[in-house]
């Protein structure tokens, strides 16, 4: 993996990591994912590459968006408005990177599950805050639902999906940004760093899996290239 002070930024979207594509793969013509008022994007992937990146860093996003967000509730500091406001317009961007392969209604459906989920992750770490551990049972078996639905809609648009294995891999996701918050409640602050290192590892394996399933099914989407070229990359 590229070192973060080793990559180039590009003028129109900052790329918090580079996801090496196999040796085998290919590197992007151009980039084509702009940033409109209030962050919003629009997005089509032309290559292989262009796809990867742009999954891993909305995924990446992700992942940084929900830390600050949990962090401000969780500590009672300003900024979780703005950090909230920030991760709905992640979950609408990550909408549109499907749209062109699965359609705009499957977009938006996947777009107020991911809302839905944060809903639930709030309700979650409040309670956890309170201890009651009883009712926060309850809200987790809400985010397992929540999660499955997730997994399930993937599977249902995409065939390339092994339905148990992709439930299996975003609850594993959601469950350690619960264990994250709950360290970081607990004021163990080694652990919640550990387990955001975990986090990061997992959404890179779940974003390969989504890209390259995504190529497989819609090949006439993106375009013959060229072999990679590390200095492409910022290497």
């Amino acid at each position: 993996m590229v070192p973060p002070n080793k990559i180039k930024s590009d003028p129109e979207i900052l790329i918090a990591e580079v996801i090496i594509p196999p040796v085998n793969s290919v590197v992007p013509e151009h980039k084509d994912l702009k940033k409109d008022s209030g962050n919003e994007i629009s997005l089509i992937c032309k290559t292989e590459t262009e796809l990867r990146t742009a999954m891993g860093a909305l995924w990446e996003e992700n992942i940084i968006w929900t830390r600050n967000f949990n962090l401000c509730l969780v500590d009672e500091i300003a900024g979780k408005e703005m950090a909230l406001k920030r991760l709905h317009q992640n979950h609408a961007n990550i909408g549109t990177i499907i749209k062109p392969y699965f359609g705009e209604k499957t977009a938006k459906k996947f777009t107020k599950l991911l809302s839905a989920h944060l809903s639930i992750s709030v309700e979650m770490i409040e309670k956890a805050k309170a201890g009651n551990l009883e009712v926060f049972d309850e809200s987790n078996k809400k985010w397992d639902k929540n999660s499955d639905d997730l997994s399930e809609l993937l599977c249902l648009i995409n065939p390339e999906w092994n339905s148990d294995e992709m439930k299996g891999t975003m609850k594993k996701y959601f469950r350690l940004t619960v264990h994250e918050a709950k360290q970081h409640i607990k004021k163990n602050h080694e652990a919640d760093i550990d387990v955001y290192d975990r986090i990061n590892s997992e959404i890179k394996k779940m974003v390969n899996s989504l890209s390259e399933s995504i190529v497989q099914q819609f090949p006439d989407k993106f375009k013959t290239q060229l072999p990679i070229n590390p200095g492409d990359l910022g290497i």
